[in-house]
């Protein structure tokens, strides 16, 4: 027998602490032991699983090498998603992306869905979810997630590549069922997997063939239904079950009226399938039950009419939930309760995708304040939207400046007021000369005696040493295809009171379209790049409030225009990123990071996938990091990239070896969940976490890989063998680069080591 390991302690407290009821066992020589943490402050400290971090932080984890990068954060509002499947060994919903719903919390998952619009179903039997095909891409690849991996499975055979399809899981049968789709023409055969590959099979009856039908399987009946779709001949309204053997048609007396990619699933509480679209026949959308073969309309008093849709039922919170995306609403969850629609989760801000908007950083509320920007049909915004933290929102906002893009907000440090200045409409060759004070309430338009003349693609920045809005640049003229938008090289400052142009002998060519940043430090405006009308510029231009100098850096980045700029105050550091390469005419989107030191500039090398598009960029006080902005209000953050790394193999003696998962760290996440699987069925287990990692064999396999000191709590696993450990992590910076490692141990009493089995540990690194 291995020595005893000195943080494990004796049996005594292991009941009081299990989260239930202490289940029974056998005795195999030692009893098992409790993972207990043994200091006193902590353990007072970590009472509720949201302070773990914080405990993690009090433990001194040591110093890690950070990976540098970009973390890329989709806000909620602008969550488009293609379907949905209800993981019934996890209990919650996957969503198309990397998206999932427990009930209560929409997290990012650690494992991304294949594909773009995937047709998706979970096989009960073997306890992973199924992906097949993609409507986007329109393949005919297959997918099974067992809860940590997605893999791409190699039938022998399988059906053609398709959009429009539809699939459903037969219980009984234990297979995927599949149904036609479009490739050219309609396609109407029916397929079905049985995990390991896919059967055409040869009914002797069978529907039309369609696209965009639905399906779902009705347990009582043993039954595939689908309804509807579209054939070379139109939209029907036909409904079809399917035995294992043929397809056979119902004739009903009343039936929804030719739904097209309408969304269905089984709810046992009433034993009825549920349909929900739109109508052909009605503007809003309607809720249909299908049940011993009638069909019957629900007349609910609130009605969900979202543009994409999915649908499933929760067995964990034993409730019908619909998921809705409306680009003017947003994303939302309602849930069914037999009677009634109530909403889950309610919509956030919405904030549109957006093309050179106007943005600033309200140091003082802490606060992003974004204005206007093209609009996705094509004309311009007139939108105050506020990210503060991880939440946007959008005042509303009676008086406000007339719709635009490519104009240039700063904000005043000492008046406490984001200053608004110029921009363009799209059809028009007059740029705007107006000037708006926004105070986090109100916008005020501004009447100075003196102004600059109408511009837009201009830059300004506070400068804190003299208490001056800084202007410069900018096209005075948009142009033509044929001709070139006119550049200016006016320098102008706004008091609060009224506009003065700087004459100054030296200055910068004429340009629109640059970077532009104020050093705090080196009480520098600092401005690089840009485009003269014709070609893209690489030079970079200081202002000290009286003169322009051109510096002369080494190192520079490569000639741009539509560049990102911002002053990092923690490393004293003017930032740099991305911007359009090449030519006007001929131009590509550029990705790369650099900083200037008020003498060079270098390349800053960042990990993870390249960002690139219109962004705008400022250093935010609350994060403690540089944030850029892009389309859809999604967000950039510089710094520690989050990382999940499995460390080792589990043991067990009784069932498979368990695993232990987890999904991306980053502040602010709604939930960080650790995730046991392939484990003991109705077992007490237990999490411990520490900043320390070791790598002691106890024998038999099992190893422990977490250290001391040690934090533990407790859960139970499912029916299937699954645990849970989940909490948000708070949009606190000071938990960025935090480095902690995971392990589980579930009660085994087959197992010769302290009668647990272990699972592999995870070492958590959390990011921006």
């Amino acid at each position: 027998m291995p020595p005893r390991p000195p943080l494990l302690r004796d049996p005594q407290a292991l009941e009081a602490e299990w989260p239930g009821p202490m289940p029974t066992y056998k005795k195999q020589g030692r009893e098992p032991d409790m993972l207990r943490n043994r200091n006193p402050v902590l353990r007072e400290r970590c009472t509720s699983v949201r302070h773990v971090l914080l405990a993690a932080l009090l433990l001194a984890a040591p110093s890690i090498t950070q990976s540098q990068g970009w973390t890329t954060h989709l806000p909620v509002s602008a969550y488009g998603f293609g379907g949905a499947v209800y993981d019934q060994t996890r209990q919650r919903f996957l969503l198309g992306g990397n998206r999932e719903w427990d009930g209560t919390t929409l997290a990012e998952s650690g494992a991304r869905i294949p594909g773009v619009l995937p047709l998706l179903t979970y096989d009960i039997a073997r306890r992973v979810v199924v992906s097949f095909g993609s409507d986007a891409e329109v393949n005919n690849d297959t997918h099974t997630f067992d809860g940590v991996t997605w893999t791409l499975r190699q039938p022998a055979r399988r059906p053609a590549a398709r959009f429009g399809s539809a699939v459903a899981y037969d219980a009984a049968r234990q297979r995927v069922v599949l149904f036609g789709g479009g490739s050219n023409p309609h396609l109407g055969d029916t397929w079905e997997w049985d995990g390991t590959n896919w059967t055409e099979l040869k009914p002797a009856s069978s529907p039309a063939a369609r696209t965009s039908h639905s399906m779902a399987y009705d347990p009582i009946a043993k039954r595939v239904v689908l309804y509807g779709g579209r054939t070379s001949a139109g939209l029907m309204s036909d409904t079809w079950e399917w035995d294992g053997t043929n397809w056979s048609m119902k004739t009903t007396t009343t039936s929804p009226n030719l739904f097209e990619n309408a969304v269905m699933t089984f709810d046992p509480r009433k034993a009825e399938i549920l349909l929900f679209g739109r109508s052909l026949s009605a503007t809003s959308q309607e809720l249909w039950s299908y049940k011993a073969g009638v069909w019957t309309r629900y007349a609910p008093n609130l009605q969900p009419n979202p543009a994409w849709r999915a649908l499933g039922y929760d067995q964990r919170r034993r409730q019908i939930t619909l998921f809705g995306h409306t680009p003017s609403i947003g994303f939302t969850i309602w849930e069914w309760d037999g009677t009634n629609w109530s909403v889950r989760r309610p919509p956030g801000a919405v904030v549109e995708p957006t093309t050179a908007p106007g943005h600033t950083f309200d140091s003082v509320r802490r606060t992003h304040v974004i204005f206007g920007g093209m609009a996705p049909t094509g004309g311009v915004l007139d939108d105050t939207c506020e990210l503060a933290g991880t939440v946007w929102t959008k005042p509303a906002t009676p008086t406000r400046p007339a719709g635009r893009m490519a104009t240039a907000l700063s904000y005043d440090l000492v008046r406490k007021r984001t200053i608004l200045f110029g921009g363009r409409l799209i059809t028009t060759a007059a740029p705007m000369a107006d000037t708006w004070e926004w105070d986090g309430v109100t916008w005020a338009r501004k009447t100075p005696s003196r102004s600059p003349t109408g511009v837009a693609d201009h830059a300004m920045v506070y400068d804190n040493a003299r208490r001056r809005t800084v202007l410069f640049g900018g096209y005075t003229s948009l142009g033509t295809n044929q001709v070139p938008p006119t550049p200016s090289d006016n320098t102008w400052e706004y008091d609060g009171s009224n506009w003065t142009q700087v004459m100054t002998t030296i200055k910068p060519p004429a340009r629109g379209e640059f970077g532009m940043a104020f050093d705090a430090i080196r009480q520098r405006v600092v401005v690089f790049g840009g485009c003269d009308g014709t070609t893209y510029l690489a030079d970079t231009w200081e202002f000290d409030g009286s003169t322009w100098r051109q510096a002369s850096p080494v190192a520079v980045p490569s000639p741009r225009s539509r560049c990102t700029m911002t002053y990092d105050p923690s490393r004293g550091r003017v930032v740099l990123h991305g911007g359009k390469g090449g030519t006007p005419t001929n131009y590509i989107w550029l990705s790369d990071t650099w900083e200037y030191d008020g003498s060079n500039w270098s390349r800053i090398q960042t990990s993870g996938a390249d960002v690139k598009d219109d962004l705008t960029m400022a250093y935010d006080t609350r994060a403690s990091s540089i944030v850029m902005i892009g389309r859809f209000g999604t967000l950039h953050r510089l710094g520690t990239q989050p990382s999940i790394v499995r460390n080792g193999t589990g043991c067990s003696s009784t069932a498979a070896k368990p695993t232990l998962t987890a999904n991306a760290p980053s502040i602010g996440t709604e939930r960080l969940s650790y995730d046991v699987l392939s484990s003991l069925a109705n077992a007490p287990c237990i999490y411990g976490i520490s900043p320390l990692t070791q790598n002691l064999g106890l024998g038999s396999g099992c190893t422990l890989y977490v250290g001391s000191p040690l934090l533990t709590f407790g859960a139970v696993t499912n029916n299937a063998g699954f645990a849970e450990l989940a909490f948000p992590l708070p949009f606190d910076p000071t938990l960025r680069g935090v480095s902690y490692h995971t392990q589980a141990f579930v009660l085994d009493p087959a197992s010769p080591v302290l009668g647990l089995a272990f699972t592999n540990a995870v070492q958590t690194v959390i990011g921006n």
